[in-house]
């Protein structure tokens, strides 16, 4: 991305017009966590899970969009076990283990009866259990990475993502 830093800042200079029509239609845009231009646009996916992307290097990533339990400032996080609220007055830090009290027992979009409620993610390996139901998915609150589906691992039988 260094090479190319000169290319990035002329891309960035004649985006600006865009960026402030983006803010003007109410789009939350922040800074890219690759080329660290404020160009990137939140696309919500399923809250609290956002798209981030980048209109100036195109680089996506998946992050975490939700309120300071402490303030209610927006807090935005693409690294859960690094992760503080934006206020500076505040300064609330993000815990995982916050992240999957949080979202884990949602109960809105499975039959917890018969489903589970979380697994082990095979990418990352986070241990305990971090992957929890969004909607018709699931995702893996320590890397964020998204799942289609869980199975039973047939050696010890936890569930886990594959």
């Amino acid at each position: 991305m260094h090479g190319i830093r000169t290319f990035l800042k002329a891309k960035y200079c004649a985006l600006l017009p865009d960026l402030e029509q983006h803010k003007k239609q109410g789009y939350n845009i922040v800074r890219c966590f690759a080329c660290s231009y404020e160009s990137a646009i939140l696309k919500d996916e399923m809250e609290p899970l956002f798209l981030q992307e980048c209109l100036v290097c195109r680089a996506t990533e998946n992050v975490l969009k939700f309120p300071c339990p402490e303030c209610a400032s927006d807090i935005i996080v693409s690294d859960p076990h690094a992760a503080f609220c934006s206020d500076e007055e505040c300064d609330y830090e993000v815990s995982i283990e916050y992240l999957i009290e949080r979202y884990g027992d949602d109960t809105k979009t499975k039959d917890y009866h018969i489903e589970p409620t979380h697994a082990y993610c095979s990418s990352c390996q986070y241990h305990p259990e971090s992957v929890v139901p969004l909607g018709d998915e699931w995702i893996c609150l320590s890397c964020l990475e998204r799942y289609s589906h869980i199975e039973q691992c047939s050696y010890c039988g936890q569930m886990s993502t594959g």
